[in-house]
């Protein structure tokens, strides 16, 4: 019976972990100041769980010359937040001191660091932090950067995400 019952409990955890979801983006940067993706849709399950932000400059320029990060900011929020990374020009340590502000203030939701070619930082969002169904714009912080470097970070809204949706279609056609 013991038996039994650990083999069940073990069989459960299996299968949850078999359908996890997984909440980490990557993003990757260049010297052409372009990001890879901009766009970025995450499954209703992120709602509720932690997400992970990476980033990665895949350039080969020094971070006081080109440097790049991921700030996550409410949607509609950029054009309020950029003059204040503007003010702080171009030097990597106060733009982080300034995302780190904006951060405390409410102001950013998540930043990584300004990274230069050949480096990554990577950041977290807290669980429920980020609502199902909302879009949030995510930019670059360094100066002048945000006019190229932004993209939309979804969350879907509700129901089952779209990788359980395509297994189940993929079940049914077995």
């Amino acid at each position: 019976m013991k038996t039994s019952l650990l083999a069940l409990a073990f069989a459960g955890l299996m299968a949850q972990a078999a359908y996890a979801v997984d909440c980490t983006v990557t993003i990757s940067g260049n010297d052409q100041m372009q990001y890879d993706k901009k766009e970025v849709k995450l499954p209703a399950e992120c709602a509720t769980q932690e997400i992970k932000i990476e980033f990665k400059h895949i350039g080969k320029l020094p971070a006081a010359a080109m440097g790049h990060n991921v700030v996550l900011v409410e949607n509609g929020k950029l054009s309020a937040i950029q003059p204040r990374y503007a003010a702080a020009g171009a030097d990597p340590a106060k733009i982080d001191a300034n995302s780190e502000q904006l951060k405390t203030s409410g102001d950013v939701i998540a930043y990584t660091k300004i990274v230069g070619g050949g480096a990554s930082d990577s950041t977290s969002v807290a669980k429920g932090k980020l609502k199902a169904g909302e879009k949030y714009q995510y930019f670059c912080s360094f100066p002048g950067h945000f006019a190229l470097m932004t993209g939309t970070l979804e969350i879907e809204k509700g129901g089952a995400s779209t990788a359980a949706a395509a297994d189940k279609k993929a079940d049914k056609k077995k």
